[in-house]
């Protein structure tokens, strides 16, 4: 019997799947336990469009988050905090920090995991932050000022 899964089921299928399973398998498990339906032609039809869908808006974040990086490439971030008369900084600045500025000054779809900081900032000054996303990147500047 042919079954859409519904549902992601661990060493069977994921989500979106349309598998054969024996009859008394599918019917008092997989169906009764609510992981799939059969797979009627209509509900092929479905879930195909159901994953263009998807895939389109995928495409389209990705898209996105693209653009994002090239309008910030080169782009300059100043940060104001609050610092001795040495330039070290009272509580240092961390990714989400940056990420938080980043967002006021018109950065779309970033997030923490894109960024190339090894770890926070303690000092005043000026310092270069690499954005990455699969084979795109930017380059940022970061000016942490007392």
């Amino acid at each position: 019997m042919k079954i859409y899964l519904t549902k992601s089921i661990k060493g069977i299928g994921r989500e979106g799947e349309v598998k054969n399973f024996p009859d008394g398998y599918a019917q008092n498990f997989i169906i009764k336990k609510g992981f799939g339906i059969v797979a009627t032609p209509e509900v092929i039809k479905k879930a195909s469009e159901k994953k263009l869908q998807q895939n389109q808006a995928l495409e389209n974040a990705e898209q996105k988050i693209v653009n994002t990086l090239a309008k910030l490439n080169g782009h300059e971030i100043k940060i104001k905090v609050q610092a001795n008369e040495y330039g070290s900084l009272f509580s240092s600045i961390h990714k989400k920090d940056i990420l938080n500025e980043i967002r006021l000054a018109g950065g779309g779809p970033i997030n923490e995991q894109m960024f190339e900081l090894d770890e926070p900032i303690k000092k005043t000054g000026q310092y270069p932050i690499n954005l990455k996303y699969k084979i795109y990147s930017a380059k940022i500047k970061l000016m942490v000022q007392h």
